[in-house]
């Protein structure tokens, strides 16, 4: 499609701890995912893994239009994501992108195994913490992944001074209100500190320190910063 030639790149991330696995994001896979996923299945047979969760970080077709073979090849898995995507999972684009595009959010929102929440979901990979957390920010429908103090980030742009222009900072001005206060109370609620940040689209190096440039961003968006 003309979408495919003007997104940019995505990634697939794996987040491992001893055998167990978290798949987060699932981008185009143009007209065969197999390939991609025998890849995938290889690995993980090889190093003894198996895959316990999957997550997209947000619905853009970048980044989930792959989800459904993913779903199919894994079903075994749980899949986790914000109660509020029910609502949102149409909305994010212009009512009829879901036909257009041939990719619906149905397989996604109603998987066998699934965990939906409210805010912020904890679960665990062999005992390791792994946090879900709905967060609004470049899309209404982020959720970043925070895993061994490393915040997974939906394609954000978060400030290094204050007078940095932001990019693609597009989920309402209220909704970012909720996300910067989510996270800068995380420490305190969680007992966990989130020390950097990755861009899921692995464009950058770590975004450091993570909890200067959620101020940063709290200031921006007229959040308390105290």
């Amino acid at each position: 499609s003309v979408a495919n030639r003007f997104m940019s790149p995505a990634g697939i991330w794996m987040l491992a701890h001893h055998r167990s696995v978290a798949i987060i994001d699932a981008p185009y896979a143009w007209e065969d995912a197999n390939p991609v996923l025998d890849r995938i299945e290889n690995f993980l047979r090889d190093n003894g893994y198996r895959v316990e969760l999957i997550a997209v970080s947000h619905l853009h077709l970048d980044h989930m239009a792959g989800l459904h073979p993913f779903l199919k090849r894994f079903d075994g898995a749980t899949v986790v994501f914000p109660r509020a995507w029910r609502e949102k999972a149409y909305k994010w684009w212009d009512g009829d992108t879901w036909k257009r595009g041939g990719v619906a959010p149905e397989p996604l929102l109603n998987h066998a195994k699934r965990v939906e929440f409210d805010e912020t979901h904890v679960a665990k990979l062999s005992g390791e913490k792994i946090f879900f957390v709905e967060a609004p920010y470049h899309s209404a429908t982020d959720q970043v992944i925070v895993f061994r103090g490393v915040a997974l980030l939906p394609d954000w742009h978060l400030p290094s001074k204050p007078d940095e222009k932001l990019h693609l900072v597009l989920a309402p001005k209220r909704d970012i209100a909720q996300t910067v206060r989510r996270f800068r109370e995380f420490r305190a609620r969680h007992a966990y500190t989130i020390h950097s940040a990755i861009g899921v689209h692995g464009s950058h190096g770590g975004v450091r320190p993570f909890q200067h440039r959620i101020r940063l961003a709290c200031d921006r968006f007229a959040v308390d910063a105290d």
